[in-house]
């Protein structure tokens, strides 16, 4: 027997974790010698942001931060912190599980704040004993209290930013400021019926639907450009001028995703959706009001 994997397993952190404790002394071994042994410096990254996930990290000695950097200003905000014993990786086990609703790309990192020394436990070793009621009870336990710090967390920084004379709401999501009310004309309408409704609406666009399906956008610019400046027949269907497949945001996003989608993109409006279908519209006025 490998020694490093002997000793791997006589740690009381390891040998009395649900993943591995409770099976015939082969089986655990068997298991552990799927998993690895990773170091990591002070400041090291442990995971990166916009890399798949392929397993759970338990953290044998040291400690680690959860954080998301702000790629113009590089300023880092600390999420959360984890301790010796604890796991990284609950957000991709959602992923693991198939429940996400879709497949999104990791947004936060994880930094060492210590010399860390940790187990990882691929996503297989996971499904080897996911039928043990001992991981299950665990794993539901670990998600509960650290969903506990989370939103205690959350609520002390709400009580700061009150404290602080804050009157706004701290969180804002893009149903709290959008238009419910969103103009649209069907593909097979006219251009001219979609500048009539804008200038009846007095809006700056118009949503191109069918049945409440979003096929595209037809904006201020889109008129000015094809008809004033590319000479497009008025009567021609709307859909030759609309933008199709345009850039949307859900109606449960924070109004600063909203906002990062419109100045990255370059866009001032954004179909809002749920569960497929046009909910409403949201324009960069309505987020910077």
């Amino acid at each position: 027997m490998d020694q490093n994997l002997y000793n791997l397993y006589n740690l009381e952190a390891v040998r009395f974790h649900p993943f591995f404790h409770g099976v015939e002394s082969d089986t655990a071994l068997s298991l552990l010698s799927m998993c690895e042994v990773r170091h990591y410096k002070k400041n090291d990254i442990i995971l990166k942001k916009n890399k798949p996930r392929e397993g759970l990290l338990l953290l044998l000695e040291g400690l680690s931060e959860v954080f998301v950097k702000n790629d113009q200003s590089g300023r880092e905000e600390v999420l959360e912190v984890v301790q010796t014993g604890e796991l990284i990786g609950f957000s991709s086990l959602a992923d693991f599980l198939g429940v996400s609703k879709q497949s999104s790309a990791e947004l936060v990192e994880v930094k060492a704040s210590s010399e860390v020394r940790a187990l990882f436990i691929p996503f297989e070793v996971v499904r080897k004993r996911w039928d043990d009621p001992a991981v299950h009870d665990y794993l539901l336990t670990q998600v509960a209290v650290r969903l506990k710090d989370v939103y205690t967390s959350l609520a002390e920084q709400v009580k700061l930013a009150t404290d602080y004379g804050e009157n706004d709401a701290f969180m804002i999501r893009v149903q709290d400021v959008m238009s419910s009310e969103a103009a649209a004309v069907s593909p097979a309408a006219t251009i001219q019926e979609a500048a009539r409704l804008m200038l009846k609406r007095k809006i700056s666009s118009v949503l191109v639907a069918e049945k409440n399906s979003l096929k595209g956008i037809i904006t201020e610019r889109d008129i000015v450009e094809g008809v004033a400046a590319e000479g497009a027949d008025i009567t021609a269907p709307a859909s030759t001028i609309m933008t199709a497949g345009p850039v949307t945001v859900s109606r449960s996003a924070y109004y600063y995703e909203a906002l990062s989608l419109i100045l990255f993109k370059g866009i001032k409006h954004l179909p809002v959706m749920e569960d497929s279908k046009v909910a409403g519209i949201v324009t960069l006025s309505d987020l910077l009001r």
